[in-house]
């Protein structure tokens, strides 16, 4: 996972309309408040790869358990978290034909996180052949000193 820092919004946004082949997690890409956190992750698996309902949910159950996330399948948008949000759009990422994924200002995101070791660590336990990388401002660096990023400029 890598992390890559821009000056302004500006930038960074146009570092992602520069690219190709992606899927974003940003607070500008909601979920679908109407179905819970299984449907909306599986949802991607039966549009695009034609999967049936029963296995895509399935395997939706199985992304959210290896992060011990299990219980939250059920649940609806406006019953969860930032931080359960946040973890079934990037599942939802890794389920889509993108190859990378672009994590847009997890601060923003995850408002009431300080510190995203825990966070990173739990993206990691997925071992995604996907590119993924964090795009964040100059000023958010200290919120990264000591994570597992890899730095890129």
């Amino acid at each position: 996972m890598d992390l890559k820092l821009f000056p302004t919004y500006k930038e960074l946004d146009k570092y992602i309309k520069s690219s190709s082949d992606y899927a974003v997690i940003s607070k500008d890409f909601p979920l679908i408040s109407n179905l819970n956190m299984t449907e909306n992750i599986s949802l991607i698996k039966e549009v695009q790869e034609f999967m049936s309902v029963e296995d895509a949910q399935k395997l939706a159950r199985e992304y959210l358990k290896l992060i011990s996330y299990e219980d939250l399948g059920n649940k609806r948008v406006n019953n969860c978290t930032e931080v359960e949000i946040f973890y079934v759009k990037f599942i939802r990422a890794l389920f889509s034909d993108a190859q990378n994924i672009y994590i847009s200002t997890p601060f923003v995101i995850l408002q009431s996180v300080v510190n995203m070791d825990e966070i990173i660590n739990n993206l990691l336990k997925y071992n995604s052949e996907k590119n993924i990388m964090i795009l964040d401002l100059n000023s958010n660096e200290h919120r990264y000193k000591g994570s597992t990023c890899n730095t890129i400029r």
